[in-house]
This record gives C-alpha cells, sequence and structure tokens, in this order.
C-alpha cells in the first residue's frame, strides 16, 4: 500500500493520518488493522483523555449527575462538557475509527446539545459508544429507551389518552425505513400506540412503562402484528415495544438506509449499487452487525478505488490538520492538567473554532443529524475560515490552544523547497499534488525564504510554509 492509498484509508476511517497511524497500517495490512481498530482496544495516549478530570459527568453514573447539586442547577454544563471532551476525542483519541463511528451514530440517532435533555447526555453519549460493537437493532433499542432520546422526542407526553407522534414518526422517517417505504399515518399513529406510557422514572431511576398510561389493543404495521393485551407488567409493555424496534430496525428499507447513510459518510456522496447490495446482504445475514457491514464496506474493492470526493466537514479538517502536525495542545493547558485545575472552560478556544463554523459537536438543533453532503459546507465564508486556521497552526500562532509545529520530528530536514514539499504530499494527502500547483508553490516559498538565515531557520520557515500551502488546496480539504 503506498503513501497516497494509506492516507486515502486513514481519511476516511480515522480524524486524518499521522506518522504512527500510517506506520501501523502499513506494518498490518488493512485488514488486520481494521480488526485491531473496531476491537478499540489501545489505551489513550493524551493526558486530556486519561481521567477525563476536567470533565466531572463523564466520570459519574446517570443517577450520580441526575443528583448532582451542581448539575441540577446548570444542567446545561453537561453538555458543554461532553463538546470539549469530544473535540479532544475526536482529535487525540487512540482509537479513531471507533471514534468516527461514534461521529456517525451520533448523527444517525442524535440528541442536541442546550435542551431539556442536558442531565441526560453524557450518558446518552455513553450509550450510543458501548453499542457500536453489537447490532443496529440493539443500539437503536439501546437509543430509543433512553431518558435523552425520550426526552428529546416527548416520548415523556406519549400517553393512550393523548398520543405524542413525534417520537413514532421519526423512527420511521430517519431511524428505520424512511419514507422511501411509503408508510402510512395510521403506521405513524400504532408505532407511537406501542410506546405510550415508556418514561424513565425519576424515582427509581430507571426506564419504566406506566400501565395506566398505556394503550392496550392490537398493534399492527409494517408486517409486525402484536395482541398487545392488557397487563400491569412494565417489563412486558418494554418488551413488546422492543420487539417492534427490532421489526424495524430489520426490515429491507432500514438495511438499505443504513447501508446508504454509512457508504455516504466514509466513501461518497454516490456509492454503487454493488457496495450498496454488498453491505445490505451483510446487514441482513448478520442481522444488522454493525462492525460486520462496516467492515464489509472498508474492504470492498470500491472502497480503495473511490477517488476523494467528500468535503471534510469542519471537525474532521481541524483534526485532520492538527495531526498532520502532530500538534499537542498548548503547555498552559497541559500545565492546568499536571495541576488539576482544568475543566471545560479552559477548552472553550478550541470549541470556539468548531463553534464559528456550525459544527460544535452535537450541537444540531433537529433530530436529522448534521449534514453529510458536500454543499452543506462548501460556502465561501466557511472555507475562509479553514485557510486561516491552517495557516495559523502551522505558523504556530494558536498558542492559546496548540503548541508549536516540531518540525524537525516530522520531516527530513531540507533548504530544499521541493523536497520539502515532496515530503509534506507525502504524509498527508491522498494523491498527488497537481504539478502546476506545486510549481506555485516552490516560487512562492522561495521568494519568502531569507537565505542569510541559518539551515535550521530557513527549514522551519519552508516547511511551516509547505504545510500551510499544501493543506489550502482542495485535496486537503477532500476524503
Amino acid at each position: 500500500m503506498d503513501d497516497f492509498t494509506q492516507n486515502l484509508v486513514l481519511s476516511r476511517l480515522t480524524y486524518g493520518p499521522t506518522a504512527s497511524s500510517r506506520s501501523k497500517l502499513s506494518s498490518m495490512g488493512l485488514k488486520a488493522w481494521l480488526t485491531k481498530e473496531l476491537a478499540g482496544t489501545s489505551p489513550e495516549d493524551s493526558i486530556f483523555l486519561t481521567g477525563q478530570s476536567a470533565f466531572p459527568s463523564s466520570m459519574e453514573t446517570l443517577t450520580q449527575t441526575i443528583e448532582n447539586p451542581f448539575y441540577k442547577r446548570r444542567a446545561y454544563w453537561v453538555s458543554r462538557e461532553l463538546a470539549a471532551l469530544t473535540t479532544l476525542r475526536r482529535i487525540y483519541s487512540s482509537n479513531q475509527v471507533l471514534e468516527t463511528l461514534a461521529e456517525h451514530f451520533a448523527d444517525y440517532l442524535p440528541v442536541p446539545l442546550f435542551s431539556q435533555a442536558d442531565i441526560y447526555r453524557m450518558d446518552y453519549d455513553r450509550t450510543i459508544r458501548a453499542n457500536l460493537k453489537k447490532t443496529y437493532p440493539e443500539l437503536l433499542v439501546a437509543a430509543a429507551f433512553h431518558p435523552a432520546m425520550l426526552t428529546s422526542l416527548n416520548g415523556q407526553t406519549n400517553t393512550a389518552a393523548s398520543p405524542n407522534e413525534n417520537f413514532g414518526r421519526e423512527l420511521l422517517e430517519l431511524f428505520t425505513v424512511t419514507p422511501k417505504l411509503k408508510y402510512s399515518e395510521k403506521d405513524v399513529l400504532q408505532v407511537s400506540l406501542m410506546l405510550t406510557g415508556i418514561n424513565f422514572s425519576l424515582a427509581s431511576m430507571e426506564l419504566r412503562a406506566f400501565p395506566s398510561r398505556h394503550h392496550f389493543g392490537k398493534i399492527s404495521l409494517l408486517g409486525f402484528s402484536h395482541s398487545n393485551l392488557p397487563t400491569d407488567s412494565s417489563s412486558t409493555i418494554i418488551s413488546r415495544a422492543t420487539q417492534m424496534i427490532k421489526h424495524l430496525a430489520l426490515l429491507p428499507s432500514t438495511a438499505e438506509e443504513f447501508s446508504i447513510r454509512m457508504a455516504r459518510r466514509y466513501v461518497s456522496e454516490n456509492p454503487s449499487k454493488k457496495l450498496l447490495d454488498l453491505m445490505k446482504r451483510t446487514y441482513t445475514s448478520t442481522k444488522g452487525s454493525i462492525p460486520a457491514v462496516f467492515s464489509a464496506m472498508v474492504l470492498s474493492p470500491e472502497f480503495l478505488s473511490t477517488k476523494p470526493s467528500k468535503v471534510k466537514r469542519p471537525v474532521e479538517h481541524l483534526a485532520s490538520s492538527v495531526r498532520a502536525l502532530n500538534l499537542d495542545l498548548s503547555a498552559p493547558l497541559k500545565d492546568m492538567v499536571g495541576a488539576g485545575s482544568l475543566d471545560f472552560n479552559d477548552l472553550n478556544p478550541l470549541t470556539t473554532i468548531l463553534d464559528r463554523q456550525g459544527h460544535l459537536p452535537f450541537d444540531w438543533g433537529t433530530p436529522d443529524g448534521y449534514p453529510d453532503y458536500s454543499d452543506a459546507w462548501t460556502t465561501f465564508g466557511g472555507q475562509a475560515q479553514r485557510w486561516n486556521i491552517t495557516s495559523k497552526i502551522s505558523q504556530g500562532a494558536m498558542r492559546a490552544v496548540f503548541a508549536i509545529p516540531a518540525y524537525p520530528s516530522l520531516l527530513s530536514q531540507s533548504t530544499s523547497v521541493s523536497a520539502v514539499i515532496d515530503q509534506v504530499v507525502k504524509t498527508t494527502l491522498s494523491s498527488p499534488l497537481r504539478s502546476q500547483d506545486k510549481q506555485r508553490m516552490v516560487s512562492l516559498i522561495e521568494a519568502n525564504v531569507v537565505r542569510t538565515q541559518t539551515p535550521q531557520q530557513q527549514f522551519a520557515k519552508i516547511s511551516s510554509m509547505a504545510f500551510g500551502l499544501v493543506m489550502a488546496t482542495e485535496e486537503w480539504n477532500l476524503r
């Protein structure tokens, strides 16, 4: 596997290639590397992700967070902690493939930040992560019955006396079969009726079905049928609803949409019918195994043969740029970790970068998740911000957030502009640089190098400009 192919794989399956990840992929081969990544067994290297003491709600159980007097008064702090922690994970996590899958399913089954569900939001993220190696039906059930989702989609107001169709509608429209199946309004009502009376009880701190609020009577929709006879058993009511959700999750239409969304996220916006058929067959034969469908996609010939065409979303662009430069967070932030004084507020300069680009983790107000098509992220203003960010970090000009790049550890020292550019291209891009672009870069850099400086100073200047210019290309913007 050559340099460009390695970069292609890593730019799609992780938040960007690093020297370490390229080395592991090269030595293990794609299949073995993918198996290890999906196992998610690598310990975290970043001191910001070990212990996570800056994010107290991440170390508490859901019950502890709910009962914590501090979070009772400031539930939105849980969301703010999660946004900062997630940003760090996407940039620095040692388990990058699972990290991208966590983002994918957070957009598939979204619960927005800064809502009535704030107090539950950290635990909902844990729930998504805990089910990434399982099946989609299992993940969907866990998400559907989590208090964050129930609160976000008005599950607590869905009763037999006054059915609320919000959650039932999204379960069909976004989470399973989608409107392509042409389900009816009666189907929406049937789903909603089966979910009536199911809510998270703050008294017992558990999911409960309240028979007095639940609709009893036959439920029938899209091949699912249940007599739904009266019962006083909470667990029986929840079990019936679980059966319905799993049935919907295993329908061919769900398998198709699941495959389309995953292939669109990781391969291209227009994946081939051949690839989608492979993924759908795998989904059906494994009853929705997330790792199996994901592996089938990655190991298909189309994955490597498809040229980069997806525009990186802001978090992917930022993370891949930081990872390419092997940038740690700034010394003052690391000192705060050492002193035990870091909290999420100290990371505001980092999360603000994404907030200004409209891509703060989970901060999407509607239940369809952040858009995953290029047109949503190709505004001139957005691109100008990207150029500004990569220019600054390559020059070490964002010291409140990131450390200064250590170019001697990234590149072989040389004062040949052409040679330095070639090194940068091989460690970052998924395809060769166009010759005319390289010539322009060489001319621009040579015009700015001060030949009276020491070789070390010249090398630092050349490297800084080379990274900045390569990261300003169309090729760097795509994955």
